[in-house]
């Protein structure tokens, strides 16, 4: 058996009564002395079967066989009142299908069978055996012994459950019974040992009158066991068998001093039974037949065992075959899992157009200064404004790139913030010259609000990434490719207007002499 197999037990099923079938009949008729069981014996006279001769010399009669059993000396009064022998134990019979048989008288008063016809099956009550369970132990037990003071003890165990006539021969008084009490058996025959062999007998009719069960386990090993009781006492000497699925006897054994039974099982693969058989007492049955010699009262009954029962029983093991575990292999290598990148956006590179506001906003008051002219030109004294440049908030457009060129000149521009409108600060009109507007296409998107426009668009490129860029926005450029032209503009303004404010004094000093 392989080693590392698992087991399981599926089912174990008890005893279950039937009767016996005919191919099981001689496995549980018995095959030891203590375990014979009454039956058919064939149609040959038996070995242990001679012909009857009269224990009184008397004639002999034709026909008639005694088997194992006792001639003894008896009367119901005691052995000393005994007038003859007479035969305590088995006699020869036919049944109806012509098979020998051995039974023991239950009728005392008649004349033993003859063997030269068949004997049919009656009815006969047995007062102290009403179920007919000990009656039917003792046949299924002890019914074709060989052995004669067994079969002597049982002829007294019968006639004491049927409690029949003693007869003119062996009584005083014909009627009452021939063994009224077991505990005179001695008195009455002159032997102990009869009397205790009976009285155990029944004792032992007793304990097992109780239906037998059958019951059967296997273990892993394959050693299957068979337990055969009654009411709990365990059954001895008792022929067991292990049969196949189709009733065939595989092996046989007794039962020890426990009831137990035990086969070996060779296990396969797969589900295991075990099946396991043993006969139980049947009911005992009574025969009359022709009588050997004359007699008013006609021949003498025989009980013999009937059909045994047959209890079986089967257990259930399965043998699982260990998992098949494939070779060893290297596990694969362990990589780590994929790392997926988030996907980068590009975003086209976002060009944020504002639109130059002009504010003529001035901190600095403008200072007139008046300069008494000599014949030579003296420059007026110059008003200098400071332009005060605020950077508006730089709003991100996904607008495609746009690209202006940058004008030929630039004047300083003034973004003022969102939420506050632009404060303009003029000087005089007399001393400012008009401005000078520039009109500038605005952009297609932007998103800046334009207060004025006086100046070409500051073009400011940023590029959109996962966080808001701050753009620092530079100052516009004024002014051409030269400062000299600027520088020159402006000393003209200021000369101009200094000396422009310097003439209408003059005019208005000269208008006030002629008036006063």
């Amino acid at each position: 058996m392989r080693v590392m197999q698992s087991y399981r037990v599926v089912s174990s099923a008890l005893a279950l009564t039937m009767l016996v079938a005919a191919p099981l009949a001689a496995v549980v008729m018995g095959a030891s002395d203590k375990t014979a069981h009454a039956g058919p014996l064939g149609t040959s006279i038996p070995a242990n079967c001679a012909e009857h001769t009269s224990f009184s010399g008397g004639s002999d009669a034709a026909g008639d066989y005694r088997c194992a059993g006792l001639a003894i000396d008896f009367h119901v009064s005691g052995v000393a009142a005994s007038q003859h022998q007479q035969w305590a134990g088995q006699w020869l019979f036919v049944d109806e299908a012509g098979q020998f048989r051995t039974g023991s008288c239950t009728f005392n008063r008649g004349t033993h069978p003859s063997i030269l016809g068949p004997s049919s099956r009656v009815s006969q009550s047995f007062p102290n055996d009403p179920t007919g369970r000990e009656t039917a132990y003792l046949t299924w037990r002890y019914g074709s012994t060989a052995d004669a003071l067994t079969a002597a003890a049982l002829w007294v165990v019968f006639h004491y459950d049927a409690q029949d006539a003693a007869g003119t021969t062996e009584s005083t008084h014909p009627s009452e019974p021939l063994i009224a009490d077991l505990g005179r058996v001695s008195e009455m025959t002159g032997r102990q040992d009869l009397e205790d062999l009976a009285v155990a007998l029944d004792a032992e009719a007793t304990t097992f009158a109780t239906p037998f069960l059958l019951s059967v386990s296997i273990d892993p090993s394959g050693s299957a066991t068979a337990t055969l009781t009654s009411a709990g006492a365990p059954v001895a000497s008792a022929e067991v068998a292990s049969v196949d699925d189709a009733g065939s006897v595989r092996s046989t054994a007794l039962t020890d001093a426990g009831g137990v039974a035990h086969f070996n099982v060779e296990l396969v693969t797969g589900v295991n039974t075990v099946r396991v058989i043993a006969g139980s007492p049947g009911a005992a049955w009574v025969y009359l037949g022709p009588a050997a010699a004359p007699n008013p009262r006609g021949a003498q009954s025989m009980i013999t065992g009937g059909d045994p029962e047959l209890l079986t029983a089967s257990a259930v093991l399965e043998v699982v075959p260990p998992p098949t575990e494939p070779p060893p292999t290297e596990p694969p290598p362990t990589e780590p899992p994929p790392t997926t990148d988030a996907p980068t956006t590009t975003q086209p590179p976002t060009t944020l157009v504002e639109e130059a506001t002009t504010t003529t906003t001035s901190t600095t008051p403008i200072v007139e200064t008046t300069t008494m002219l000599e014949p030579t030109t003296t420059i007026a004294p110059t008003t200098t404004i400071v332009p005060t440049t605020t950077i508006a908030p730089t709003t991100t457009s996904e607008a495609p790139p746009m690209f202006l060129p940058p004008p030929p000149t630039q004047a300083p521009t003034t973004v003022a913030p969102p939420t506050q409108p632009p404060t303009t600060t003029t000087a005089a009109p007399t001393t400012m010259p008009p401005p000078v507007f520039v009109a500038v296409e605005p952009p297609p998107a932007t998103t800046a609000e334009t207060v004025a426009s006086t100046t070409a668009p500051t073009i400011v490129e940023t590029t959109t990434t996962m966080t808001p860029a701050v753009v620092q926005p530079k100052l516009p450029r004024t002014g051409g490719s030269s400062w000299f032209a600027a520088y020159l503009a402006t000393a003209l303004v200021v000369g101009g207007v200094g000396l422009i404010g310097t003439v209408r004094r003059r005019i208005s000093e000269q208008g006030a002499s002629r008036c006063s």
